[in-house]
């Protein structure tokens, strides 16, 4: 195990969900947010110039000009010439007859690692129902479009109803950049919720657009589209008359799994019958580059795909249930075109559950890391940790799982944040040999904070 530092300081509101990003070009400095989960809450952004030793705290300013009373689902990343970015969802006031909340995606960016903050843009444009954003800076010095900004996110968009289509907008670089308009990347083929995607990009400046396809009579299938002219076009890696590649298909018949450390929970204020939490279906990828390499990666949480664990949503309260959570893993050795049978990242023969998966390709030298949570030190699968796997041989052999944690997290018992508990997805980032993780943790008993960590790992060469 390594040690543990506590990114959001004491808090006497929750916080979850978390994102983080290292300064490639000063790795000394990292940013991170998270969602603040106290009544008007503008977003938790955290900010590191020590390497992760230790951390400030500020947030974002509300856009109450423009009706939002709230945020949500941060991400962050750096451009090259030492600015932070941040994005959010500004959540205004809920509709009194249809019960929903405008959600449009706000841009901001920090000169001074991440201290103070300002809005920029908001690049959804008209959208009121955008979600899930992810952020990706092309950090590459080999790519024609390095400094360019990519956001990910879902929305629901009319006609379409009880189902959403997923979204690519990207900042053009250079202190002239701009958002551009959201380009639409999933079509007909999605006839379920394309949400939970990731986007990348490798040394070539190729961008990989990752989205799935669930609920709502949706396939399971998770999908790639690529763009190799900076995001202005997206197509098949194949070249063929789809849009797409079928990269798996999911057990799951849901984009949530419950399992006895995130179950689904009975809603206090129905309709619906139920609230998440449970674990999120979200894919996380990745993209590395070189003159012999093209390879894309992808991580994913599912059911095991064992007797009795091939469908549904899992073991739910059930601790004693064979059926069991796993982290997924494929990859593509031609640039996205075709890709590997999923293969179990690891899997334990005792009764426990992994999920909330995120992966990182060092830029440098190709190596992977993917982090997780996994309920293995306890048998009541209540309490999760951290654990860690990485891969020096480009994802065909992966480590033991390596325990970040020195104290596991528990969101079943009283005074959890029930209506949220973990949130949506964890944190992790890397960049020549040094990678730094953060979760959610309610390790002090008290309500839910970001705690992160180093991570080390054996390197040829390096160490």
């Amino acid at each position: 195990m390594t040690s543990n530092v506590r990114l959001s300081g004491v808090q006497t509101s929750p916080r979850a969900e978390s994102d983080i990003r290292l300064n490639y070009a000063t790795t000394s400095q990292i940013i991170a947010a998270s969602n603040n989960r106290s009544a008007g809450g503008a977003q938790a952004q955290f900010f590191s110039r020590d390497g992760g030793k230790s951390w400030g705290q500020t947030t974002l300013p509300l856009r109450s000009e423009e009706g939002d009373l709230a945020h949500s689902d941060p991400a962050v990343d750096w451009t090259s010439d030492g600015t932070a970015w941040a994005i959010t969802i500004g959540i205004g006031a809920t509709d009194p007859i249809t019960h929903d909340q405008p959600h449009a995606l706000r841009s901001y960016n920090s000169t001074d690692g991440g201290a103070t903050w300002n809005f920029k843009a908001t690049l959804s444009g008209t959208q009121t129902t955008a979600d899930r954003p992810v952020m990706w800076t092309d950090h590459s010095q080999t790519s024609p479009f390095k400094d360019q900004i990519y956001v990910i996110w879902h929305a629901e968009v009319p006609p379409t109803a009880n189902s959403s289509i997923a979204f690519v907008a990207r900042r053009t670089a250079g202190p002239g950049g701009a958002w551009q308009a959201p380009k639409r990347i999933s079509h007909t083929e999605v006839t379920g919720r394309a949400w939970g995607g990731d986007i990348k990009t490798n040394g070539a400046g190729d961008v990989f657009a990752f989205y799935p396809d669930h609920d709502n009579g949706g396939s399971g299938k998770l999908r790639l589209t690529k763009s190799t002219d900076g995001g202005a076009n997206f197509q098949s890696p194949r070249n063929d008359r789809t849009s797409f590649v079928e990269i798996a298909s999911l057990f799951a018949t849901t984009r949530m799994l419950s399992i006895p450390s995130n179950p689904f929970l009975p809603n206090p204020n129905p309709p619906p019958p139920l609230i998440a939490h449970g674990a999120r279906v979200f894919m996380s990828g990745g993209a590395f580059r070189n003159a012999t390499k093209d390879l894309v990666y992808l991580v994913w949480p599912d059911l095991s795909g064992e007797a009795g664990c091939k469908t549904g949503v899992g073991p739910g309260s059930n601790a004693a249930s064979t059926c069991k959570t796993r982290i997924w893993f494929t990859r593509s050795t031609d640039g996205g075109a075709n890709w590997a049978a999923p293969q179990m990242l690891y899997n334990q023969a005792s009764l426990n559950d992994q999920s909330f998966p995120r992966l990182v390709v060092d830029e440098t030298d190709g190596a992977l890391m993917v982090t997780y949570s996994d309920t293995v030190n306890d048998t009541t699968r209540l309490s999760t940790d951290i654990f860690a796997q990485y891969s020096l041989d480009d994802g065909v052999t992966w480590s033991v799982p390596i325990q970040i944690t020195t104290a596991a997290t528990n969101e079943t018992t009283a005074g959890a944040d029930k209506t949220f508990t973990y949130g949506d997805y964890s944190g992790l980032t890397g960049f020549d040999g040094q990678f730094f993780a953060c979760w959610t943790d309610r390790r002090s008993g008290g309500v839910e904070e970001i705690w992160g960590a180093p991570i080390a790992i054996p390197r040829p060469g390096r160490n």
